[in-house]
């Protein structure tokens, strides 16, 4: 490792706990900013992350996590934790670092309370959610992140009725929706975010009767639509939308 003592990325994965050696190794490459650790770190040996006094990104799988060192990470802005050690205990974990920006969860044993948890992180603009077990109670939090400008919910029981609680975030300018079961009839309720400017849906039931739905949006300036069930006679709801640049499909 010693050779690249300067470089600003690193990714590892493994299904072997890294060495005492390797974790000093890598806290001594102190101009890391970017940090993806999969199934190579046990619990106890997190702490050594605190020690990189740049890095700006973090991203753990299959670890169990004590949240605790990321309170000396002020640099800290984006974090990625995903497995089924991801509970309400850990996010509450995550509020050891009021200084993030960009949250990305993913497991399935976290639910509302923890959500509502982490609107104590007054500075979050971009939060993704994953978890299939995940009851939509949980958006009703969304109006308590005064300055979320993105969201990004995936693999979420999600259903058009639940949309008009998205609109609870006001300053919100992009909401993705991935492998959600959606016909986009409920994408109108979207039309009270005045600042809403992208709309991306991703491997969801999406019909043509939703699209007319998209159309009402009148904010929206970019729409990103990948496998899902339209027409060329639903694309056609889109030529209403006065503020649309671009359309990716």
């Amino acid at each position: 490792f010693g050779y690249y003592s300067d470089f600003e990325s690193l990714r590892m994965e493994s299904i072997e706990p890294l060495t005492r050696a390797q974790l000093e190794a890598i806290a001594g490459f102190t101009k890391i900013r970017y940090l993806e650790l999969e199934g190579c770190i046990e619990k106890a040996d997190l702490s050594f992350v605190a020690d990189l006094p740049e890095l700006e990104a973090l991203s753990l799988g299959a670890h169990e996590l004590d949240g605790t060192f990321l309170a000396r990470m002020p640099s800290l802005r984006k974090l990625t934790i995903r497995g089924r050690f991801v509970d309400n205990e850990v996010l509450r974990s995550v509020l050891m670092n009021l200084s993030l920006r960009r949250l990305e969860i993913d497991g399935d044993r976290f639910d509302s309370d923890g959500m509502s948890a982490l609107s104590a992180l007054t500075l979050l603009n971009y939060l993704q959610v994953s978890n299939d077990q995940l009851d939509p109670e949980w958006l009703d939090h969304l109006s308590d992140f005064e300055e979320l400008q993105s969201l990004v919910v995936k693999k979420c029981p999600l259903e058009d009725a639940d949309l008009s609680r998205i609109a609870g975030a006001k300053k919100l300018e992009v909401v993705g929706l991935i492998d959600v079961n959606i016909t986009g009839k409920g994408l109108s309720d979207l039309d009270s975010l005045d600042t809403l400017r992208t709309v991306s849906i991703w491997d969801s039931p999406v019909t043509d009767a939703g699209l007319s739905a998209l159309s009402e949006v009148g904010s929206i300036e970019h729409v990103v639509l990948s496998n899902v069930a339209i027409t060329g006679d639903g694309l056609r709801h889109l030529n209403t939308m006065m503020r649309l640049k671009s359309l990716q499909l």
